[in-house]
């Protein structure tokens, strides 16, 4: 049986708290604890290492990073004094061109605002009906939610709204900073980062080109930059994980056609077949010591 495990954030902060005090996130502290637990409980192995695995009767799991942050960088040398590996599925743009995730951004504008602030000032800007609007974006189909109406609202619009990203920067500009390419530099991994990694052991896939959810007007041009940009760092087998575990079967064959060979979805359960271009993965810090 394996079991493949996702991570985001990871480090001690005193800024932001807002954000980092989300279940997504994980102190070092805590993260140490998911390793004791993991190491204990499994074998972990590589993502190319699924196949030899996937009929065995040893429990084995697989640790994925998402997002290209300076915190996996941060990471690894404990990853290596534990003597495992991850692998660290990385956004293009991000590292190469000091330009922000666009979900990254909403959570950033959530982490320095009220949320009750931050709805009126989208409302503000926007040209269809207030009440109407809000109440449209305020709905979520997620199970077991825990957000609160506001975040659900200021998510859903700023990722699906009319004007969205024009609304986000502005909002980002106003309430974060001026400043987004510093702001980059500090997050995100850089190219140096990710060849030190890899000096390391560590497994480099892709993360989209921007991390933009996928759909039929962008994904050839999200996948083939994604694709090009990670055989920069001598990647042996193609690993790709899709941005908000969304993907379709034109999807699956653009990545077959790139010759990758492994794709992560957002899938919670174990790894059940060999249909490695649709992997599930649990959330990590809300399936660990939960």
């Amino acid at each position: 049986m394996i079991s493949t495990f996702m991570y985001h954030d990871i480090r001690d902060s005193e800024i932001y708290k807002k954000r980092y005090d989300l279940k997504s996130f994980l102190t070092i502290d805590y993260f140490k604890k998911h390793l004791d637990l993991i190491t204990k409980k499994y074998k972990v192995i590589k993502t190319n290492e699924i196949p030899n695995y996937i009929d065995s009767d040893i429990e084995c799991a697989v640790l994925t990073f998402d997002d290209g942050l300076k915190d996996h960088f941060n990471i690894t040398e404990i990853l290596v004094d534990y003597g495992v590996t991850g692998t660290f599925l990385i956004p293009t743009l991000p590292v190469i061109g000091g330009k922000m995730i666009h979900s990254h951004k909403i959570q950033f504008i959530m982490a320095c605002e009220d949320e009750d602030i931050i709805s009126r000032k989208i409302l503000e800007m926007v040209n269809t009906p207030k009440k109407q609007t809000y109440e449209t974006y305020s709905i979520t189909t997620v199970k077991d939610n825990w957000w609160s109406k506001d975040m659900i609202f200021i998510t859903n619009y700023l990722r699906y709204g009319e004007n969205n990203k024009e609304i986000t920067n502005t909002l980002f500009e106003d309430i974060v900073t001026k400043n987004e390419k510093n702001f980059c530099d500090d997050f995100y991994l850089s190219e140096d980062n990710i060849y030190e990694m890899v000096s390391h052991g560590m497994e480099i896939g892709g993360h989209g080109y921007t991390s933009d959810i996928l759909n039929k007007d962008n994904s050839l041009e999200e996948i083939n930059k994604s694709i090009d940009y990670i055989k920069n760092f001598y990647i042996e087998d193609i690993i790709f994980s899709y941005p908000n575990g969304v993907f379709d079967d034109t999807i699956i064959e653009y990545l077959k056609e790139k010759k990758c060979k492994f794709a992560y979805t957002t899938e919670k359960k174990e790894i059940y077949n060999n249909d490695l271009l649709r992997i599930p993965r649990f959330d990590g810090p809300q399936t660990i010591l939960t």
